[in-house]
């Protein structure tokens, strides 16, 4: 779970990373649900927030699915 997070925002900071290619198609749709997201929330703080949660979520039960748990 972390390890997604952490590489959409090194992607976002850095605006290019070095991983495989599985790796990558995650972090893609990851990053284009975020860039999305922020096209749709605008500039309101509490809104954006609470789509985060929700992008979050969604990432933790689809990890938990994968692994099984």
């Amino acid at each position: 779970m972390s390890m997604p997070r952490t590489m959409v925002s090194q992607l976002v900071k850095h605006e290019r990373i070095e991983t495989t290619v599985s790796k990558a198609k995650e972090i893609r749709r990851l990053a284009e649900n975020m860039v999305q997201l922020g096209k749709e929330v605008g500039t309101d703080p509490n809104v954006l927030q609470d789509a985060l949660l929700v992008l979050c979520e969604e990432m933790m039960s689809q990890a938990v699915y994968r692994t099984g748990l």
